[in-house]
């Protein structure tokens, strides 16, 4: 029907019936029988109007992406822990558990429920470390997210970076088998064995703090 027949129904309609209040449905002031097919065809292209014309704003769309990222994809987080000394050294963790497990890694692990990332990487990287900083040491490197990173699914995480002081003493903990310090340049030479995406993190770590060997 089109919206000129439209028009000539709800005049006779208007003309037939008592009804004088206008309908919601239909934007206008023609009365409407509700629940009937006229008022059901009417609200129907109402609805279709509305998608048309509606905008999300600022403020919503930034509430939507942060609801999707808390309730759809797991977050973790990484530390790069470097020692500062006559031999520059990174701390890495021998991974206790699948998926990598015997593997090198940096030490991170989950962002529990109402914890930030940057919470869940100081309190990580001393339940696998022993090593404790204040969360205002350590320096955001980035966000990894990207697909196939993980092999159990999609992950978002935070990585960061942190200088400590020569002689800091590590021991393993939680889901760490081991937990030592490794020279950066033996790093450099051979950083393709490290589980997961760590490599990249790593590198990137080590050109934020000025590192020209990354």
């Amino acid at each position: 029907m089109s919206d000129t027949q439209f028009i000539a129904y709800m005049d006779a309609f208007r003309a037939a019936t008592e009804h004088t209040a206008g309908c919601e449905a239909c934007q206008n002031d023609r009365p409407c029988e509700v629940g009937g097919p006229i008022h059901a065809e009417f609200a129907a292209r109402h609805t279709a109007r509305q998608a048309r014309h509606y905008r999300p704003t600022s403020k919503e769309n930034a509430m939507t992406s942060t609801e999707a990222t808390t309730d759809e994809t797991p977050r973790s987080t990484d530390i790069v822990c470097i020692c500062e000394g006559v031999i520059r050294s990174v701390l890495l963790i021998e991974r206790g558990k699948a998926p990598y497990k015997g593997l090198d890694a940096l030490p991170g692990g989950h962002v529990d429920d109402g914890e930030s990332p940057l919470a869940a990487a100081v309190r990580e990287l001393e339940e696998e470390t022993g090593v404790k900083v204040p969360a205002s040491w350590l320096r955001e490197v980035g966000v990894y997210d990207a697909p196939g990173r993980d092999p159990r699914g999609a992950y978002s995480t935070t990585a960061y970076v942190v200088t400590v002081a020569a002689g800091t003493q590590v021991r393993a903990g939680d889901d760490a088998a081991r937990a030592r310090w490794v020279p950066i340049v033996d790093l450099l030479r051979d950083s393709e064995g490290l589980a997961f995406d760590h490599a990249q993190i790593l590198m990137d770590a080590l050109r934020l703090t000025g590192d020209r060997r990354a």
